[in-house]
């Protein structure tokens, strides 16, 4: 079994572009691309700022550890586990840095939470997009309740209404992939019974 986890690695980081057999096959390739694509992304963040001589957080170090995870998990054919620890390594990284000590200081990182509804939309159901999008809206309410601010405030400065506004975006563009998708198995299902 360990042999066999050692070659699905090597393959995975050899031959990152060859296709990958597997039931779900496009998104292997489209999870694999955006996952390299971040990973690249924050590489070359942490040489500019290595060069600059600042210090990178923790925060930054655990979220280049989750693409380099997600990048992994979707090229051994798992696109979904991939997605999943995105989100939640997206979620924590944003949580911290929106409250480094515990205490909400800077409220500007949880408008980066649309990232993880995207990433649901993209890669998972609807249901579990709405799980996510749950989820993110208990983190918002959570960290401004925390730090005693009142609902003038909460409805003015958090990132809820946005994130509200957007997931109503993304909840009818992943509806509407689900339809057509239906459409088109009902389709091949009725073309099959002629």
């Amino acid at each position: 079994a360990l042999h066999r986890i050692q070659l699905a690695l090597a393959q995975a980081l050899i031959e990152p572009w060859r296709p990958v057999r597997s039931p779900h096959a496009y998104l292997v390739r489209v999870g694999a691309l955006i996952w390299l694509t971040s990973l690249l992304f924050l590489a070359a963040v942490w040489a500019a700022v290595m060069q600059a001589g600042l210090f990178l957080g923790t925060a930054f170090y655990i979220g280049v550890l989750g693409f380099l995870g997600a990048y992994l998990l979707s090229r051994m054919s798992y696109p979904r586990a991939s997605a999943w620890l995105m989100i939640v390594v997206t979620m924590l990284n944003l949580g911290i840095a929106a409250a480094p000590r515990g205490v909400l200081s800077n409220p500007i990182p949880l408008f980066y939470l649309a990232l993880p509804i995207a990433i649901a939309a993209i890669f998972l159901s609807l249901r579990a997009m709405l799980g996510v999008l749950f989820a993110i809206l208990i983190e918002v309410t959570a960290l401004y309740y925390a730090a005693g601010r009142n609902v003038a405030q909460f409805l003015s400065e958090s990132p809820f209404i946005f994130l509200m506004t957007l997931s109503f975006m993304m909840i009818a563009f992943a509806w509407h992939r689900e339809m057509l998708t239906r459409t088109r198995y009902q389709a091949l299902y009725a073309s099959e019974q002629r």
